[in-house]
């Protein structure tokens, strides 16, 4: 493989580090990760508990494994909805344009214009917290994200000589759009999914930091940092290793996109 890749291959390693444990984590984890052992609290790490324990002498470790399970699954399911519903609306402005791609972009553009944050507090008002309302806050966040870039490819597209040949011998707009022009988009797609997912893992843990994502007792990276926070200083490890969860995964699937549009050159 080029060295020229090695930020993907480095990007699948540091996001294998968290991916791994938290798929076996749906099988197996070292302890119950939300049953509480007062007499085992803020334990060190050891042999026993690999990452120490919390306030509640529950091990970081298994809290860590199953936290992965609602914190990359939500950021995953919120970035698989914005793509496919921004990716079809992107594709219809890019093909079709005028004014069906001007009305579009003015929805994208307009739902753009607020912070993830304030789609979130809404999402909020209108379910309340939990893992949906997350997952939809995040999604209505990357659809936009997904219709531009999807709407952009379509168009630059949609003017080469393939293309144009396709309609000239009478190809339909499905076979058009799904045999010639989408797999020739893919590339970009795949580089803004995964650069999406970072960002939707980072609202994730954010949102439940603050209250309004995964509610207790079932554990989530973002929250399981704001039940510490007040012990940082005592038992720093409570703080770091969920923090390190985050940021391998952050930094690991920032490097698979930079991997894959190094690639795509």
């Amino acid at each position: 493989m080029p060295r020229k890749n090695l930020p993907l291959w480095l990007g699948v390693f540091f996001a294998a580090l968290v991916l791994i444990p938290t798929i076996v984590s749906l099988f197996y984890t070292p302890f119950d990760p939300v049953a509480m052992r007062i007499e085992n609290q803020f334990q060190p790490p050891s042999s026993v508990h690999w990452f120490g324990t919390d306030q509640y002498g529950r091990d970081l470790f298994s809290r860590i494994m199953a936290g992965g399970q609602r914190s990359l699954g939500i950021s995953a399911a919120a970035v698989a909805v914005g793509m496919f519903i921004g990716g079809i609306l992107g594709a219809a402005a890019g093909y079709y344009g005028k004014r069906l791609d001007q009305l579009l972009m003015r929805l994208a553009e307009a739902f753009h214009a607020f912070p993830s944050i304030l789609l979130a507090l809404l999402a909020v008002a209108i379910l309340g917290p939990g893992e949906a309302t997350v997952l939809a806050a995040i999604a209505i966040a990357n659809i936009p994200v997904f219709m531009k870039i999807t709407r952009a490819n379509f168009m630059q597209q949609g003017k080469q000589e393939y293309v144009l040949a396709a309609r000239a011998i009478g190809a339909s707009d499905w076979r058009i759009v799904t045999r010639h022009i989408l797999p020739n988009c893919m590339r970009m797609i795949q580089v803004q999914a995964s650069a999406s997912y970072a960002a939707a893992l980072l609202a994730e843990a954010s949102l439940s930091y603050l209250g309004l994502g995964v509610q207790p007792p079932q554990p989530s990276w973002g929250r399981m940092l704001r039940e510490v926070q007040a012990f940082g200083g005592l038992a720093p490890w409570t703080v770091i290793f969920p923090g390190m969860a985050i940021a391998l995964v952050v930094l690991g699937f920032n490097l698979v996109a930079d991997g894959l549009r190094v690639k795509g050159k």
